[in-house]
């Protein structure tokens, strides 16, 4: 492809909303998106998009491997020379308990993958999103990291490294006003996912109350209208839902 309308860079695209993302702009005749997983050669459904639409390129990206974003920054250059639309979208979510046991390593580990990951994956990409003319940069977050929420789960690493990767984006929205980068986090939707499963059943014994789940689908289609529309103005440095809706931080 010589020159894609949009190009695309998103990680954890080897299952869930991350290949959600990935195959639906697949199906769209003008865009070139890079896939990160990783074990590439285990992502057969990413390989599967890349053989029949061409325009999926798989990337090896472990988010704590300084090596991998490197070698995949020079990818999206040769391939591209721009990167337009930044999804961070892989991370952990581990060690369900009170704050009182939970082992510092978790605390450690949350930040090294949602935080550092994100940071790292900006850092790398960012000569590239300046080569676009409508930069964007999407933190996956989650209202488990919302402090005026107070969601009641026991869940203190990973939602404290979602509060953190907020502020982080934020801080990349205002210092990118020069190259008007559109930075935000989204709320996904709490997705029938192993890991919404979990977390369904943690608001049920905390709360008594059932929390239902969404699809795949769902998600990714109010998520990518997001996107699509997505300006400083309306989204930038904001935290909004996959509907649309404004979260509070």
């Amino acid at each position: 492809m010589s020159s894609p309308s949009t190009v695309y860079f998103i990680t954890g695209a080897g299952r869930g909303i991350g290949l959600g993302l990935t195959s639906t702009l697949a199906a769209r005749p003008d865009v070139l998106v890079f896939a990160g997983a990783r074990a590439p050669e285990k992502a057969d459904a990413l390989n599967a998009l890349a053989k029949e639409t061409g325009r999926v390129v798989v990337v090896k990206i472990d988010t704590t491997s300084d090596e991998d974003h490197k070698a995949a920054a020079e990818l999206v250059k040769e391939k591209a020379g721009r990167v337009d639309v930044v999804i961070a979208n892989a991370g952990i979510a581990e060690g369900w308990g009170p704050i009182a046991t939970a082992p510092l390593d978790l605390y450690t580990r949350h930040f090294e993958t949602n935080v550092v990951g994100p940071l790292r994956l900006y850092q790398s990409l960012a000569p590239l999103l300046q080569a676009s003319t409508k930069p964007q940069f999407l933190g996956m977050s989650s209202t488990i990291g919302s402090n005026t929420l107070r969601i009641p789960m026991l869940t203190a690493p990973y939602g404290v490294s979602k509060a953190a990767l907020s502020h982080l984006v934020v801080k990349m929205h205002v210092e990118g006003e020069k190259d008007n980068l559109t930075a935000w986090v989204t709320h996904p939707g709490l997705v029938g996912s192993d890991m919404g499963a979990e977390a369904a059943r943690q608001v049920k014994e905390a709360l008594g109350v059932d929390v239902p789940t969404i699809t795949v689908e769902e998600s990714v289609t109010g998520l990518l209208k997001l996107i699509d529309n997505a300006t400083r103005e309306s989204v930038g440095g904001k935290f909004v839902q996959y509907d649309g809706a404004e979260l509070p931080w």
